[in-house]
């Protein structure tokens, strides 16, 4: 029984042209007397609540507004730890992975919110994003882009990010589907993870198939620093882009979004908070990530 709760994504996405991701900002929830559902989300609290257990609920407030989701996974007797998990759409009935999702057309660059995460055990969380265009020739669904980002190190407070999307074919999508799970395949009881304010933002052009390095020259100086750091990179053109510096054990300590232009770019961090020590500085811009260390004394 244990194996129903595999975490994983499954390929069947139906619908047609829509325009973002429904409830991305976790408002709108449907009471079901013990327990709420985020609208536009499954989960798995129908099963589990049978033993009063719930791993998806309303966090109060969020980020920003009254609610967001938060997911954390629990003990339940008779099937160990369950994955606190929440798919945009619907999540099969005898597999319990995620079956389908919503429409949206579109090449987004960039899935986007707020979040806070901790792993309790050995094995992270992690946030999935699909999207396919249905094929008319083969009557099956073709994978336009998938991503899978594990949850490194924590977040212990509302921290903005930006996780870049992968491409593998230049249509353009008729379906999406986004999959959060606080753990990974082996569950640890108290895995958390806590969303609001998703969007998908930017746009990857119709002839990128294979993704290239969209950053180049990157320079961190000075370097070490005691104060502030500058970020100076080039792009070829302009895009989103996300920082994230964490401890070298992956505490995430810092972060910024923003846009960048073609050509140089140079962004300054504010290092004084942290402690002297050794940093990972991770930028992603367009379509690449880039890690540097950096040394604060």
């Amino acid at each position: 029984m244990k194996t129903l709760f595999t975490v994983g994504i499954s390929l069947l996405l139906c619908g047609a042209a829509s325009a973002q991701i429904p409830n991305a900002g976790f408002e709108s929830w449907t009471s079901h007397g013990a327990y709420s559902t985020p609208d536009g989300w499954d989960n798995l609290d129908s099963l589990t609540s049978l033993a009063s257990v719930y791993t998806c609920s309303q966090k109060t407030p969020g980020f920003s507004g009254m609610y967001s989701v938060k997911l954390s996974s629990q003990s339940v007797t008779g099937f160990g730890v369950v994955p606190g998990i929440a798919v945009s759409g619907k999540l099969d009935a005898t597999t319990h992975l995620p079956a389908s999702g919503f429409a949206y057309a579109g090449r987004p660059a960039f899935l986007t919110g707020e979040w806070q995460y901790m792993a309790m055990g050995s094995s992270s969380g992690h946030i999935a994003v699909l999207l396919t265009k249905w094929n008319t020739m083969t009557n099956h669904r073709d994978t336009v882009s998938f991503t899978d980002h594990t949850l490194a190190g924590m977040a212990m407070a509302w921290a903005p990010f930006s996780i870049p999307l992968s491409y593998v074919s230049d249509s353009t999508s008729d379906s999406a589907m986004i999959f959060l799970s606080a753990s990974g395949t082996t569950p640890a009881a108290g895995d958390y993870l806590w969303a609001d304010n998703l969007a998908l933002s930017g746009t990857v052009p119709t002839a990128v198939h294979n993704l290239g390095l969209a950053i180049e020259a990157v320079a961190i100086f000075p370097n070490p620093t005691n104060g502030e750091a500058h970020i100076e990179f080039t792009t070829a053109e302009g895009s989103n882009f996300s920082i994230n510096v964490t401890t070298a054990t992956g505490q995430l300590v810092l972060s910024k979004i923003g846009h960048t232009q073609a050509g140089i770019n140079s962004i300054t961090l504010n290092t004084k908070p942290l402690v002297p020590g050794l940093y990972f500085v991770k930028l992603s811009a367009g379509y690449s990530v880039i890690t540097k260390t950096m040394e604060v004394r």
